[in-house]
Formats: C-alpha cells, sequence, structure tokens
C-alpha cells in the first residue's frame, strides 16, 4: 500500500518519505559537489553550535568573577593533616588562575579530610560564585560563617559578609541590567 502512494510522488518526495529504499543522488536531484557543500555546511553549523554550548558551560561564558583572590590559610594550621593543607593549597592555585572547577574539586577535597575549616569552605564558595553558581555558592559560604563564629573569627566573619554583600549587589546589578533588557524589548 504504501509503496504503491509513493510512487505516484515526485522522486525526490519519495527519497524523503521512504528513505529506506537505496536512492542515487541522481534520483534527488544533487549532484556528488552539491551533496558534499551541503553536507559540509550543515556539519559546519553543527560543529559551530556544540562550540558554542561548550564554550558557555566550560569557558566565559558561564563566570563572572566576582573574587579575584581567594582567603590565606590560616597561622595556626598543626592540627590539619598535611594532605589536606596540600588539597587546600592547590586549589588556592587554580582559582588565581582561573580554574574554579579544578579548584572546587580540590577545596572539597581538602574538607573531606579536614570537615570543620572555615577557609576552605570560603574559598569553595567563592569559586562557585565565580561560575554564576550561587545556589550551590551560598550553603557552602553560610557554613563557612557558622564555623568562622564558633572558633572566635570575627577577621574571617567580617570578610565573609562583605563577599556575601557583594553577591547580593551583583544579583541586584543583574536583575536590573535584565529588567531595563525587556523594557527597552
Amino acid at each position: 500500500m504504501l509503496f504503491s502512494v509513493l510512487r505516484g510522488l515526485p522522486m525526490g518526495l519519495q527519497a524523503v518519505v521512504a528513505p529506506s529504499e537505496s536512492v542515487s543522488l541522481d534520483a534527488i536531484g544533487l549532484e556528488v559537489g552539491d551533496f558534499v557543500i551541503w553536507f559540509a555546511a550543515i556539519t559546519l553549523v553543527l560543529a559551530g553550535a556544540l562550540g558554542v554550548m561548550l564554550w558557555a558551560y566550560k569557558g566565559q561564558g558561564s563566570r563572572s568573577i566576582l573574587f579575584t583572590e581567594t582567603v590565606d590559610l590560616p597561622d595556626d594550621n598543626a592540627h590539619r593533616i598535611p594532605k589536606a593543607i596540600a588539597a587546600f593549597n592547590q586549589g588556592c592555585e587554580l582559582f588565581n588562575q582561573g580554574d574554579y572547577r579544578g579548584a572546587i574539586d580540590r577545596f572539597a577535597s581538602a574538607l573531606t579530610l579536614a570537615p570543620n575549616w572555615p577557609e576552605a569552605y570560603h574559598n569553595w564558595g567563592l569559586a562557585l560564585a565565580n561560575l554564576l553558581d550561587d545556589n550551590e555558592a551560598v550553603p557552602r559560604l553560610v557554613k563557612a560563617g557558622d564555623l568562622y563564629l564558633s572558633q572566635g573569627d570575627l577577621q574571617g566573619s567580617a570578610l565573609l559578609r562583605r563577599h556575601l554583600s557583594a553577591m547580593v549587589e551583583r544579583k541586584k546589578q543583574r536583575q536590573a541590567n535584565q529588567n531595563s533588557a525587556r523594557q527597552t524589548s
């Protein structure tokens, strides 16, 4: 039944509707050169789109650098495991190089070994904030604040409040920019 209906269609439409039949390029009106050009054009468009998506996910498109420096390692580290200190320092190096995802992994590793470390939570939150992941950054920063207060570190707590205020201001600015863009369009 299907093939009898297809026989009444022009050859090009038959190829689109029933691709299971073997069809030559000549039968659908394409020369080999035209086919190669179209295939290359479509491939380039798809590759470009994939490149843009990867750039937005991994590259500069998913960043908003608000914090350029990490919180320093505290002077009193005698109670911390050397591997945790090494992971913390590696996280700070990666952060300073702009590799925020790598820094996040290293701060998480440091916290696995030394879980009550406010500076590691603080830096983890700053790295997440630089990746525009405020929903994940805030719980880490709140945890850092709790630890700063429980350890009596008022300087760390004050720095954390400044960082949170900067994030709030960035969010207000982004919302204002979005609202003005909506009003102009």
